[in-house]
């Protein structure tokens, strides 16, 4: 198992929880999606669902940071012209 299969398993599992919220996504689903095997879900999560969330929030506060913080560059770039 490596970290790429981890990384799948939280990109899948962030944009379904994204489109179909926490209730509406099943663990089933992201490991099909994911292509990803049952084993590795619960290696790299071990405390289920809500650990999978708790690290989709994050990625996901991390990704919209960026995303803000390459707006104030863009910003402050085109005031300084």
């Amino acid at each position: 198992m490596s970290n790429q299969t981890k990384d799948k398993i939280l990109e899948t599992a962030t944009r379904l929880f994204y489109f179909q919220g926490f209730h509406g996504t099943g663990l089933n689903q992201i490991i099909k999606e994911s292509g990803s095997p049952k084993g590795s879900l619960y290696h790299y999560f071990p405390e289920g669902k809500e650990q999978l969330a708790e690290e989709a929030i994050v990625l996901s506060k991390r990704r919209i940071g960026a995303v803000i913080q390459h707006y104030m560059n863009s910003l402050r770039m085109w005031r300084q012209h």
